[in-house]
C-alpha cells in the first residue's frame, strides 16, 4: 500500500501544471519611467497633450485642485471648475477664459459630460431626495433642455443622445420624450454599440445597446473604459482594477492593481492602459499592457487627473 500511495504521488507531480492567472503583485514605486501618455490628460491647471506639449492654463493656482477637463472644441479647453459653491463650465483658449455656464452647487455629485462629437454639455444634479435635474445646454452658454429624472446616471452622451442609467435603460434626445431601451444597465458606448446590462446579484454584462440580450458572461465590477480593438473591458471593484475579456470575461494578469481613490482611467491608441496609482508624495499615470507589464508615465503630481472627452460620469468632488 505504501508502494502504492508513493507512486499515485509521484504520477500527481509528474502531471502538467495548468499556467497561474494570478499576477505577480505590481509594486508601482519602483516602477521603471516609460514615455509620456500617448492620449490629452490634464492633472491641475496644467493641460498635456497627446505629442507632448503642456500648456498652463490662465487661471488661478489655488483652482488647480478642483479643475475637471471634459475636452477641446473649435481650439478652445472645456474646463469645469469647482472651486466655490458655484460651479464654472468655462471654454479657455489661449489666454482668454470665457464662462459658459453657472451651477449654484448644493450636493457635491453634480456631473458634467461634453458630448462626444458635439458642442453641447449635460449637467446631472441628483439631490438627497434622489431627483435628478438634468440640463443640457451649449458651448454658448444657451440652455438646450432640462428634464427631471429618478436617481440614475449618465452612461453616454454622443452627438445629440444620452444613454442614462436608471432603474432601466433611456435614451434622451433634449427635447424629446425618453426611450426606453432596455432593463438596468452600468456602462454604455453608442458609437461601439456595445452595453453592460445589470444583472442578478449587482452582476454586470456585455450586450448590444441596439438590440439588448442575455450577456455570454457576467461578474461583479464596475465598467469603466473599453479598448481601442474592443477586445477588454477596464474597470473597478473598489479601488482595485479588474481588466476583463469582452469575449469570456476572463481576467487580464494586471486585475487586482490598486488605484487611487476616483481614478482616470483610459486607453491609448496602440492598446495599453493608463491608470491612476498612489505613489509616496502624490499620484501618478503608469501604462500598463494587457500580458500585465507595467511602467510609470509620469512623475509624481499633486493634482487629480482627467482625460479629454471621458466626460466626468464618476466624478464625486
Amino acid at each position: 500500500m505504501k508502494k502504492l500511495g508513493l507512486m499515485a504521488l509521484l504520477a500527481a507531480l509528474l502531471l502538467p501544471v495548468a499556467p497561474s492567472t494570478a499576477a505577480d503583485p505590481i509594486h508601482v514605486d519602483t516602477l521603471p519611467r516609460g514615455e509620456a501618455p500617448a492620449v490629452v490628460w490634464m492633472s491641475g491647471r496644467t493641460v498635456h497633450t497627446a505629442d507632448g506639449r503642456a500648456e498652463t492654463l490662465p487661471l488661478p493656482a489655488s483652482h488647480a485642485p478642483y479643475l475637471r477637463l471634459l475636452g477641446r472644441r473649435h481650439g478652445a479647453w472645456i474646463v469645469v471648475d469647482n472651486t466655490e459653491a458655484t460651479v464654472k463650465v468655462l471654454a479657455i483658449k489661449h489666454h482668454r477664459v470665457r464662462t459658459v455656464w453657472r451651477h449654484v452647487v448644493y450636493d457635491p455629485g453634480t456631473v458634467y459630460a461634453l458630448s462626444r462629437g458635439g458642442d453641447e454639455v449635460v449637467q446631472w444634479f441628483t439631490d438627497r431626495g434622489d431627483r435628478t435635474a438634468a440640463t443640457v445646454f451649449d458651448l454658448q452658454g444657451h440652455h438646450v433642455a432640462s428634464r427631471t429624472f429618478g436617481a440614475g446616471s449618465v452612461l453616454d452622451f454622443t452627438g445629440g443622445t444620452l444613454v442614462l442609467g436608471l432603474s432601466k435603460t433611456y435614451a434622451w434626445q433634449p427635447g424629446s420624450p425618453p426611450l426606453q431601451l432596455a432593463g438596468g444597465a452600468s456602462w454604455a458606448d453608442a458609437r461601439r454599440d456595445v452595453l453592460f446590462v445589470a444583472g442578478d446579484d449587482y452582476r454586470t454584462g456585455p450586450t448590444t445597446l441596439s438590440a439588448p440580450g442575455v450577456p455570454p458572461w457576467s461578474a461583479f465590477f464596475a465598467p469603466r473604459t473599453l479598448s481601442p480593438d474592443g477586445a477588454w473591458m477596464a474597470g473597478l471593484s473598489g479601488r482595485r482594477l479588474v481588466v476583463r475579456s469582452m469575449a469570456t470575461g476572463l481576467k487580464a494578469p494586471l486585475t487586482g492593481l490598486r488605484l487611487a481613490p476616483d481614478p482616470a482611467l483610459t486607453w491609448e491608441p496602440d492598446g495599453n492602459l493608463l491608470v491612476e496609482v498612489e505613489l509616496p508624495g502624490g499620484e501618478a499615470l503608469i501604462r500598463c499592457s494587457t500580458e500585465g507589464g507595467c511602467v510609470q508615465a509620469t512623475d509624481v503630481l499633486d493634482q487629480k487627473v482627467s482625460f479629454a472627452d471621458q466626460g466626468q460620469y464618476f466624478e464625486n468632488w
